[in-house]
């Protein structure tokens, strides 16, 4: 029976692209052609409970891919190239180019390699030029991969032909119509793409005005990139980046964020409560999904790490819950929507209804990993009768380890303060407190093998501590071969809650990113005011002497001791 649901969207987990340069014989202008294939994941997510288990599940999961057109003239800087690459992909991207483009002699060619060089291109892979060129069958291969008729496959053989050369580059390379290519469970949707719903900022703009760090200006305030990033983690730093990247055209959505930051710069208690308390606590989640992903590599340490990410929701809830209380606002005057409802809808809300959600996730690990063993990870042995006896034989081999640890204290190393420790590598290791104590230890005991001298004391064995050692490690080989079944079953469990997973990450990078607006105005030397944000060919902007926090269109004008060029 399903308690609760909720349908959630999850940030691209991978992308492709296909780009074609057709150049024009009655004059210097270029037209180029792309298709870009993104792959999501939208779940119906639901807690369900049956008599024989009590796991979280997901009620229905599928994958969307989205594939979206572009054609645009450019010219012979390939600027508009220049401004889609980096205002469309992001990091890890796939690109698929005429074999042509691979001679790097040819004027356009090496324009375009120097283009891509430059973008966070994972692969280039060169391909025949009539991999790019519309067939006969292009519009049944799109038909049959879309499964329906919409505006776009009716129009697109005549809006963008050139276009569909590339879509059908894609649905080839990719195998979009092999069976079993993805799993059956993948809805294609296909578009029209635009450059317009971004700020055109090509590599001369952003290098212009220092958007981001370069190799030889490494100082924290040599791009506006330094300084506006205070985020506390990675996904936000990631995030920030991709802003920066594509500034927004909509109104709307700048104050919006706008409206956040100002919120926030005015509570200084509560920005500070989410810096220095769950925001630092967030680890880096893409690694983390893209292990569970990639279910070979996934095994106790992710699925305990989303355990202690799951378990600092509730406080990023009650510290937004907070500032929304401590935030009393009327209706604005332009008749934007208030600043706390903006924070209410956008984070509060939606983390609200997220968090109850891994209940049965946190039992799910609690059941799993024995939490006795902590920071030692290991499937509780109460789950396989030869883990138990396995365990009762590694606690044995650890009574006799601190025999040898007793002898060692009320013999030879008395004059020490003795400590035995586990060590993945030796099993077992004896450890001073002081690092000058290895001639005395030498001299007591000829039989000291000395391992390392570190900082924390001198790390030893002796003989008998070596042999149950090895024995331990032999013992806790057998335990891990014979816990990988539980573990993968566990691992297939938590698999259903990655798409929640990745909807937390996004809401929580964008979190981490105004955080970090605010603090980078509440803590300038110089005051940040915010802009009036007109629409699109509408109202003068009068640049006055000041600071600006512009966020998104004009980025900002910093006011601060270290200079920023231009």
């Amino acid at each position: 029976m399903i308690s609760s649901s909720d349908i959630y969207v999850d940030p691209v987990s991978e992308q492709h692209l296909c780009i074609s340069v057709v150049r024009s014989y009655k004059g210097s202008s270029r037209l180029i052609s792309a298709a870009l294939y993104r792959r999501m994941v939208s779940s119906i997510h639901g807690l369900s409970h049956d008599s024989m288990t009590s796991t979280g599940t997901l009620q229905k999961q599928q994958q969307m891919a989205q594939i979206v057109m572009f054609e645009f003239s450019d010219n012979e800087q390939f600027s508009c190239l220049d401004t889609f690459l980096t205002s469309q992909i992001s990091d890890g991207v796939t690109l698929y180019i005429p074999e042509e483009n691979n001679d790097q002699a040819k004027g356009d060619c090496r324009k375009v390699h120097d283009i891509i060089s430059n973008k966070p291109v994972q692969e280039v892979i060169y391909m025949k030029k009539s991999s790019f060129q519309r067939k006969a069958d292009t519009m049944s291969s799109v038909l049959k991969l879309v499964g329906r008729t919409t505006h776009t496959t009716n129009t697109a053989e005549t809006e963008m032909p050139l276009a569909l050369g590339c879509v059908d580059c894609l649905i080839q390379v990719l195998g979009l119509l092999e069976s079993g290519s993805d799993g059956g469970n993948v809805t294609y949707d296909l578009c029209y793409g635009s450059l317009q719903t971004h700020m055109r900022l090509d590599s001369a703009a952003a290098d212009a005005i220092n958007l981001l760090p370069k190799p030889d200006h490494p100082s924290q305030f040599g791009s506006l990139y330094g300084v506006l990033n205070r985020c506390r983690t990675k996904l936000g730093s990631r995030l920030l980046n991709r802003w920066l990247r594509q500034p927004l055209l909509d109104v709307q959505e700048i104050n919006s964020r706008l409206d956040a930051v100002q919120l926030l710069v005015g509570a200084t208690q509560r920005r500070n409560e989410l810096r220095d308390g769950p925001l630092r606590a967030v680890p880096d989640l893409d690694g983390v999904i893209a292990k569970m992903m990639h279910k070979s590599s996934a095994g106790l340490d992710e699925l305990f790490r989303l355990y202690v990410f799951v378990r600092t929701i509730p406080s990023f809830s009650s510290i937004l819950q907070r500032l929304v209380d401590d935030s009393s606002e009327g209706d604005r005057d332009d008749g934007g929507e208030p600043a706390v409802e903006v924070v209410r809808r956008r984070f509060l809300t939606p983390l609200l209804s997220i968090s109850g959600k891994f209940s049965l996730y946190e039992q799910l690990v609690e059941h799993v990993v024995d939490m006795q063993y902590l920071p030692e990870l290991r499937v509780n042995c109460q789950h396989d009768e030869e883990l138990q006896q396995l365990v009762t034989q590694q606690d044995e081999l650890l009574h006799q380890a601190d025999r040898v640890l007793h002898d060692a204290r009320n013999g030879w190393a008395s004059f020490a303060d003795v400590k035995l420790e586990r060590s993945p590598q030796h099993g077992f290791i004896l450890r001073t407190t002081r690092a000058d104590d290895e001639r005395t230890l030498r001299g007591n005991n000829s039989s000291v093998r000395v391992l390392s001298l570190m900082k924390n004391g001198v790390h030893f064995t002796t003989p008998a501590l070596e042999r149950l050692a090895g024995q331990y490690l032999s013992l806790q080989a057998e335990y891990d071969d014979k816990q990988s079944e539980l573990v993968a079953q566990a691992v297939d469990t938590a698999l259903t809650y990655m798409p929640v997973v990745e909807s937390v990450a996004a809401l929580l990078a964008e979190l981490d990113v105004l955080v970090a607006f605010a603090t980078a105005a509440a803590l300038s030397p110089g005051e940040y005011v915010r802009p009036v944000v007109h629409p699109r060919g509408t109202g003068v902007i009068d640049i006055k002497v000041g600071g600006s926090l512009l966020t998104d269109t004009v980025y900002a004008c910093t006011y601060i001791h270290a200079y920023i060029p231009h």
